[in-house]
């Protein structure tokens, strides 16, 4: 208003508005281009290793123009709206009044902005909960195994060749595994323990009233000796398979516990049952021990009744060779794929990992929406605790002179304290009120992707709730306390 009086323009104070503006988002720009070049490597330790870089992420002269172009429009609408208002003013009225009517205004402008700050933040806070909820509750998930730690790698045979001949080629590439330096344990499996693939076959189980009409379907594995040991998965009742257990010997099976809920419930010792797999020769295939549930279609998929089937009865021209080692799958690997490459050029080993290396790839875009979504929210809490600080520090210095007649008067510092932290609250609260509808909404959207939680979780969006009251009170605490302590009459004199 004085500049106004003396003659400045209003294009002029505007001008320099713009330019403060525009200073103040390149700068940020600035800062958001080295955070990026850093934001790149984070981003890719999430993706398998197989993957390389699908996204292309690094930085490209395309998105610094997006950028640059985001830093003018934000210094547009952010540096000459509040330039246009501050200069629409009567000089006059505004000196006279000292400026108390446009920053009301302003000051109103300020809150409602904060208060939809607040909201936004409620929202991405309340769905990174969601995300790390869900994350966890997939980490959480019962294996049904211990060991972790085993590599595993698929293998297959041409089906043209006999059983005898895929049997003893198997046998011999699984011996000369064993062989190798720092290998403890070798065992075979088809498909595998975790997404190496999964068959399915019909099957009656004499007694049970699911398969008394027709055959139900299950899924099968076949599996060599030391299975169950090498991943560590004790059977819950009866044995594993045995070296005994030859194509001469009687038929043997081992069932899962989703078998047992399924075909047998109830049933506490069902080693005396047998099952029927073909219709035409049926053959009495005696359960000889039960195991634990493992989820080999993936974390998120239901568990399927399981019949395990001995490779030695129920022959596999396709599978996973799973090895127990200290050493790593990088020191490993070149050995593997040597002798695999002695069976003849069209042999190789897919993939050698381990399958707690299966398991964080099954789950990795989980874990990306889950660190980016906390990443965000956090963001997001950040700026509307900046935002909040601004309000209240803002206001607490305009209502200085109201504070010190108070201060002077004999209120106490609590009471000057709560009166400038309650405007901080209100305007959490009501970002409160309209954060939580939108994110229950978003909430929704989001639920298909969701594993082991509710959209609507009620401990996801009270967490958010207080997280945000808390931070809004943190916020506000720097220019409260400031209030509270100042001297009353080094404020008046300088009123």
């Amino acid at each position: 208003a004085l500049r106004l009086s003396l003659g400045a323009t209003r294009a002029r104070l505007m001008r320099q508005a713009l330019t403060e503006s525009l200073l103040l988002a390149l700068a940020g720009s600035a800062l958001g281009i080295l955070l990026a070049w850093w934001g790149e490597g984070a981003v890719l330790q999430f993706l398998p290793a197989a993957s390389g870089d699908p996204f292309d992420a690094a930085p490209n002269p395309t998105a610094l123009a997006f950028t640059i172009g985001i830093a003018i429009l934000a210094a547009a609408l952010f540096g000459v709206a509040p330039a246009w208002r501050s200069t629409a003013v009567d000089p006059a009225e505004c000196i006279k009044s000292g400026g108390q009517q446009s920053g009301r205004r302003n000051s109103a402008l300020r809150q409602t902005l904060v208060v939809a700050q607040v909201a936004f933040s409620v929202m991405l806070v309340a769905l990174a909960g969601l995300f790390g909820h869900s994350l966890a509750a997939l980490r959480s998930v019962d294996m049904g195994f211990r060991n972790q730690s085993v590599i595993g790698f698929a293998i297959g045979m041409p089906f043209s060749w006999k059983t005898e001949q895929a049997t003893a080629v198997r046998d011999g590439l699984l011996a000369r595994m064993q062989a190798l330096p720092g290998v403890s344990l070798v065992s075979f499996a088809c498909p595998g323990p975790f997404r190496y693939g999964w068959s399915n076959s019909s099957v009656r189980v004499p007694g049970s009233d699911l398969t008394a009409h027709e055959p139900a379907w299950v899924s099968t594995q076949q599996v060599a000796p030391r299975y169950f040991e090498i991943i560590g998965s004790t059977p819950v009742i009866g044995r594993e398979f045995a070296l005994s257990d030859t194509a001469t010997a009687p038929k043997v099976a081992l069932v899962n516990q989703a078998f047992l809920r399924a075909f047998l419930p109830g049933e506490r010792y069902p080693l005396n049952r047998v099952l029927n797999f073909n219709e035409k020769t049926p053959e009495p295939v005696a359960i000889v021990g039960i195991v634990r549930d493992i989820p080999h279609k993936g974390l998120k998929e239901k568990i399927d009744p399981t019949v395990y089937l001995p490779v030695t009865q129920s022959p596999a021209y396709f599978g996973a060779v799973l090895i127990r080692s200290a050493r790593s799958v990088k020191e490993l690997a070149p050995a593997i794929r040597q002798e695999v490459e002695k069976l003849g050029p069209d042999f190789s080993a897919y993939d050698p990992k381990t399958i707690r290396q299966r398991i964080d790839e099954s789950i990795f875009q989980d874990r990306l929406v889950a660190t980016v979504g906390g990443f965000f929210g956090g963001l997001a809490l950040l700026l509307a605790a900046i935002g909040l600080y601004g309000v209240i520090a803002y206001s607490a210095a305009r209502r200085a002179r109201e504070i010190g007649i108070r201060i002077a008067m004999g209120a106490k510092r609590g009471a000057v304290l709560w009166s400038v932290l309650r405007g901080s609250l209100a305007l959490v609260i009501a970002g409160l009120a309209i954060g939580v509808p939108l994110a229950l909404v978003a909430a929704r959207e989001v639920a298909p992707v969701l594993f082991g939680i509710k959209a609507d979780d009620s401990l996801t969006f009270v967490s958010t709730g207080v997280v945000l009251l808390a931070v809004g009170l943190a916020a506000a605490a720097i220019p409260a306390r400031r209030a509270a302590s100042m001297d009353p009459m080094a404020v008046l004199r300088e009123e």
